[in-house]
């Protein structure tokens, strides 16, 4: 891919990150200049995704009396931190049930390590789901743990419907997110961390409250229409 981007320099006017960070790789990777270079970040359908999403009743019920529940909804693999969930999951000192919406490479060791610490009635893999916005609103809280992260999309998804969000502090989520208003950020791959700032969402309701009035403020800056005017300006730019 490296290649391609090299090989494509001079033909290509403008590239279009989703983030600074994914601007920056772009620079120092393939050497391209950082004035041919937008950062547009990426939208997400509100007609899709908003607070008044219905929860199936088969959810409802399968998950009724278990707790506080945390969410995570991407791919396994070790790139995106699950296993700190995991971890953090059993340092909580209160009653919470972990739900993992998809799949990958590293399910079986994030099975593993939740027989190792005797999780396995307060861990669900509920597999790949087609329509996940249904499972957003069963979550008290969406827990993003990634050691690297382009953007996001769960994010600002998970805004949309009105669930607040707790991401690890690197490039993409940084960019969503501001520390304490429409959501909190953690060191990655700190699992004590991650299980304070669950506790904070959980003791501190007037914090939960903010944290999604602020999240469903901010969450129309990644409307598809305002996508598509940046996109439109950028070829009124180049014209």
């Amino acid at each position: 891919m490296i290649t391609l981007f090299k090989l494509a320099r001079s033909d290509v006017d403008r590239y279009i990150a989703v983030s600074s960070a994914t601007k920056a790789l772009l620079n120092k990777k393939c050497g391209i200049d950082s004035n041919k270079i937008e950062i547009i970040h990426n939208f997400t359908n509100l007609n899709k995704f908003h607070p008044n999403v219905a929860v199936s009743k088969k959810l409802l019920n399968q998950f009724e009396g278990r707790g506080f529940k945390i969410g995570f909804v991407g791919r396994f693999d070790e790139v995106k931190g699950c296993q700190f969930l995991i971890k953090a999951l059993s340092q909580l000192p209160f009653e919470a049930h972990l739900i993992f919406v998809g799949d990958g490479e590293t399910r079986k060791q994030l099975n593993d390590l939740t027989i190792e610490l005797g999780l396995q009635d307060k861990v669900t893999f509920l597999g790949f789901v087609n329509s996940p916005e249904h499972v957003y609103r069963l979550f008290d809280v969406l827990v993003l743990p990634s050691i690297a992260e382009a953007f996001g999309n769960v994010i600002i998804e998970a805004q949309a419907c009105g669930v607040p969000v707790i991401a690890s502090n690197v490039s993409g989520p940084a960019e969503i997110i501001t520390h304490g208003e429409n959501g909190l950020l953690f060191t990655p791959e700190n699992p004590s961390e991650l299980a304070q700032s669950i506790e904070m969402i959980y003791r501190t309701p007037q914090l939960r409250a903010s944290i999604v009035k602020k999240g469903l403020e901010k969450i129309n800056e990644y409307r598809l229409e305002e996508y598509i005017n940046k996109i439109n300006l950028i070829y009124v730019q180049l014209k």
